[in-house]
C-alpha cells in the first residue's frame, strides 16, 4: 500500500508540473501574440502618418469626378453630388477628404468594387450621405479600409454605414454614423486613436 502511495503521489506531482508547463505556455503564447499584433497596427499606423504628409496627386473638384482606374492619391473637397467608383484589380488608392460633403441619394457613395486596399484621409469636416428609401451602403470596399487623418466625417446611410470585406483600420480621426443596418460591418476591427459614435 506504501509503494501504491508514493506511486499515486508521484503520478500527481507530474501532472501538476505538466499542466504548470503548459499554462505558462498558453500565456507565453497569447502574449507573444498580442505583442506581435500591437507592434504590426503600430508600424501600419506609423506608416499612414508617414504617408499623410505626402502631397496628394489629383485633386477633383464638385462635378468634376472620374471613375479611379490607377494606384495613387486623389484629393476631394467641395459639394460632390456624383459618386466615387473605385475599379482596379489589385494595389492601393488613398483618398483625401477635405471639408468634403458627398450627398447622393440611394447608391454607394464610395465603392471599391476589387482587390484594391483603400485608405480614407480626413481634413476638416467631411460628410458622406445616400439616405433614401432606396436601401444602398455609404461606403463599400471588397478589401481592407483603412480610416485616419485628424478631421472628422459624418455618414448617414439608408443601410449600413461601412460595409468593408476585409479588415477595417481606424487610426486617428473622428466617425460618426447613423445608419439603418449595421455602422461598421467588416471581417475584423483594429481600432487605435479613432473615436466612433454609431447610431
Amino acid at each position: 500500500k506504501s509503494a501504491t502511495m508514493i506511486l499515486f503521489t508521484i503520478c500527481l506531482l507530474f501532472i501538476n508540473n505538466v499542466s504548470s508547463v503548459i499554462k505558462k505556455k498558453e500565456t507565453s503564447d497569447i502574449t507573444s501574440i498580442t505583442t506581435d499584433l500591437k507592434n504590426a497596427i503600430k508600424t501600419i499606423s506609423n506608416n499612414l502618418q508617414d504617408e499623410q504628409r505626402k502631397t496628394s496627386t489629383d485633386t477633383y473638384n464638385g462635378e468634376n469626378l472620374e471613375k479611379i482606374e490607377s494606384s495613387g492619391s486623389y484629393h476631394y473637397t467641395g459639394e460632390i453630388t456624383t459618386i466615387v467608383t473605385i475599379q482596379k484589380d489589385w494595389g492601393t488608392v488613398h483618398l483625401y477628404l477635405e471639408n468634403a460633403k458627398f450627398s447622393n441619394p440611394g447608391v454607394k457613395i464610395i465603392d471599391s468594387k476589387k482587390g484594391v486596399n483603400l485608405i480614407i484621409t480626413l481634413i476638416g469636416e467631411n460628410m458622406i450621405s445616400n439616405q433614401d428609401e432606396t436601401s444602398s451602403n455609404a461606403i463599400s470596399t471588397s478589401q481592407d479600409l483603412t480610416i485616419n487623418g485628424p478631421g472628422s466625417l459624418n455618414i448617414v446611410s439608408s443601410k449600413s454605414g461601412i460595409k468593408c470585406d476585409g479588415v477595417f483600420y481606424g487610426f486617428g480621426g473622428s466617425l460618426s454614423i447613423r445608419a439603418q443596418n449595421h455602422g461598421i460591418s467588416a471581417e475584423s476591427l483594429y481600432l487605435d486613436g479613432i473615436h466612433i459614435n454609431v447610431e
